[in-house]
């Protein structure tokens, strides 16, 4: 290689270099793409009368894998000019080099070395090449090919590296703005959705008071019929209505982000099947939905309803990333991970795992689908894109279910998002479910009772003394410290919503436990507001029965709490 700066035979005249270099400042700074200023800022670069005619101007950018160069603008040379290059490797070449060594001007005389480069077999001339850097880093690489005449003297070199650093620095003032237009949007978009959301939580928090009601006099009604009666049939047709729109209320809550979580044993093929009418809906005619499901699939420990949101997201996230259309594939099936696996995935323990693969494959499929997870490494640089929760939800969906996550994609063979959770026992649920005889646990303790909503205290009224338990009704926190304290029996268990007029619940329960050490207590309530995550104000071992619930899960939870070893008195 050749370093040279002497002088050129003919120099550039110092006001003509000037007023190119104020030009240049009036260019860059006008409104258009990088490309575009970018060959503005040639065009002025070519209309200096340089030493040497016709110099060869390119300006080349990274290319979006960030690997290669692309040419982003070119302008002068002449016929006997070899084209510029259009695509050019990181440390390859000269400009691929300049990438990786910010701040160094670097010139080429093709004419005196025996090496051709790359870009100039036949050696037509000198090269410059300058990278265009700020703050450390390079952004670009401008590019100047001399066929003939007087090399570029110090003077030319200098005004060279000076138009540069003009062009590093506008580039750089043009990416931060776009980051720092990308925030904002990102910010306003969250902003957005948290509205969304409350909204959301609002109208599955007065739904859920409803079904409460629907339910429970449902069941009462159920209860009390005769096993041959032809009205039962009308009875559960309206329990399984209630159930469908619970799951509806589920999922407006995970959109909410306000859902109480409770992980229970779950069959990931009947959430599939479930969420099935509703995937197709969403994905349009012009996207083809594919189901293959293991018939003897192991059960998993995870929340519904998180797991629904997880496929949906996944799903239209894979509908938005082909424009086009195409085929989008969900499946299941039971894996054994070994320790060859375990050993280059050390977060993961060998075993037994449920395997949910979420595949997408058509023409014109962009690569965002890889931000569901934040990309194959996992580096979260992007939105979610096309649903309700970002990649570290999506993620902490994952890891509450002690699952991984990985990405395989390939060239013109789609890519697939496959999602392991560890296997747990069928028997493993350990939950409360109604059996034909409808018996239910029963008790004898007293229930102090605080539930604002009429229909939804009335209800759960009745049903605890149907079950035995003797029951002091309140309308809200302050209503029941005065039947608490007008009360001379012994109060077994608080049974309390969590958001009430004048007070909540966990206030009523650290009043009642004031002047009544050791009450037990049970919060009934649809969402897990704030008040409750943010500002700790109930007991991180607080039990929680999450609304709707049926007679069952009541009476089931209500001796769970009831049976449990005594609290120890603060």
């Amino acid at each position: 290689m050749h370093q040279t700066s002497a002088p050129g035979e003919r120099g550039i005249a110092g006001d003509a270099l000037l007023a190119a270099y104020q030009l240049l400042i009036e260019t860059t700074v006008e409104s258009g793409g990088d490309d575009v200023m970018l060959q503005r800022a040639l065009v002025v670069l070519a209309s200096i009368r340089w030493p040497a005619p016709h110099p060869l101007f390119s300006a080349l950018l990274p290319a979006a894998d960030a690997a290669s160069l692309r040419l982003a603008a070119s302008v002068g040379g002449s016929g006997a000019s070899p084209p510029p290059c259009s695509d050019i490797s990181a440390s390859a070449c000269l400009c691929g080099r300049a990438l990786v060594r910010p701040g160094r001007l670097l010139c080429f005389d093709a004419r005196a070395e025996t090496a051709p480069l790359p870009c100039d077999p036949q050696g037509t001339g000198m090269h410059l090449i300058l990278p265009l850097s700020a703050r450390g880093r390079v952004l670009g690489v401008l590019h100047a090919l001399i066929e003939s005449g007087s090399p570029p003297g110090k003077t030319e070199q200098s005004f060279m590296v000076q138009v540069a650093t003009l062009l590093g620095a506008e580039l750089h003032r043009r990416r931060s703005e776009r980051e720092h237009d990308r925030l904002e949007m990102q910010f306003l978009q969250a902003q957005k959705m948290e509205a969304v959301g409350r909204l959301a939580g609002g109208v599955a928090h007065d739904f859920n008071n409803i079904l409460t009601a629907i339910t429970n006099y449902a069941d009462l009604g159920l209860l009390k019929l005769p096993a041959q009666s032809p009205l039962r049939r009308n009875f559960e047709e309206i329990i399984a209505a209630s159930d469908r729109a619970a799951l509806l209320t589920q999922q407006l809550l995970a959109f909410s982000r306000r859902q109480l979580l409770s992980p229970r044993v779950i069959d990931v093929n009947t959430v599939i099947a479930e969420l099935g009418k509703t995937l197709r809906r969403m994905l349009g005619a012009d996207t083809e939905l594919s189901v293959g499901t293991e018939p003897e699939l192991a059960r998993i420990m995870a929340d519904p309803a998180l797991i629904e949101q997880l496929i949906l997201n996944l799903t239209v996230s894979a509908r938005d990333a082909m424009p086009q259309g195409g085929t989008i594939a969900i499946a299941t099936t039971n894996v054994e991970l070994d320790s060859s696996y375990t050993l280059s995935h050390p977060a993961v323990a060998p075993g037994a795992y449920v395997c949910l693969a979420v595949s997408a494959r058509g023409p014109g499929m962009t690569v965002h689908y890889l931000d569901a997870l934040g990309g194959p490494d996992n580096s979260q640089n992007e939105l979610f894109t096309g649903g309700a929760l970002g990649p570290v939800a999506i993620n902490n969906i994952i890891q509450q279910g002690g699952g991984h996550a990985w990405v395989e994609t390939a060239p013109n063979a789609g890519t697939t998002v496959r999602i392991c959770f560890p296997a747990v026992s069928a028997d493993a649920a350990g939950s409360y479910s109604p059996d034909g005889t409808f018996d239910l646990p029963r008790g004898s303790e007293t229930v102090l009772l605080a539930e604002d909503d009429d229909s939804v205290r009335v209800v759960m009224g009745e049903v605890l003394r149907d079950l035995g338990y003797q029951v002091l009704e309140a309308r809200e926190g302050r209503e029941a410290l005065d039947i608490a304290a007008g009360y001379a029996g012994r109060i077994d268990i608080l049974l309390t919503d969590v958001v009430m007029p004048g007070f909540g619940g966990s206030e009523l329960q650290r009043r009642l436990c004031a002047t009544r050490p050791g009450l037990r207590v049970l919060y009934i309530s649809g969402v897990l507001d704030d008040v409750i995550t943010q500002n700790g104000q109930t007991d991180p071992g607080a039990v929680f029965l999450q609304k709707p619930f049926s007679p069952w899960s009541l009476a089931a939870r209500l001796r769970q709490v009831l049976d449990a070893p005594a609290p120890v008195p603060l």
